[in-house]
């Protein structure tokens, strides 16, 4: 996933990774944070929380593909003016509904 996100943006050398309850876990039992760091993600947040904006940094987001990560996902995104992040690359860890990505797309 960051190894995708790193080869299609060059350029881009820090990213946010948001997480949600159940992908921490994965990401926990897989990866240290200091390998996480040398792969470029500067910082780790809670999807279910309120998070302080970042509209310059990308972020890689490791979610499930429930209604629940999806809706907050796209909070994070609805005022166009004023995103979360300067973009969002979005990874699934479960297989999403076409309904949610309907509401998604």
């Amino acid at each position: 996933m960051i190894f995708t996100v790193k080869t299609n943006y060059p350029k881009i050398k820090c990213f946010i990774l948001v997480l949600d309850e159940e992908t921490t876990k994965v990401i926990s039992s897989v990866i240290k944070i200091v390998e996480l760091m040398e792969e470029g993600v500067t910082t780790l947040e809670k999807l279910e929380l309120k998070r302080k904006r970042f509209p310059t940094v990308h972020a890689i987001y490791f979610i499930s593909g429930t209604q629940k990560c999806v809706s907050n996902l796209m909070k994070d995104f609805e005022i166009p003016s004023k995103p979360q992040y300067a973009a969002a690359h979005i990874f699934f860890s479960n297989q999403l509904s076409q309904r949610l990505f309907k509401h998604i797309g």
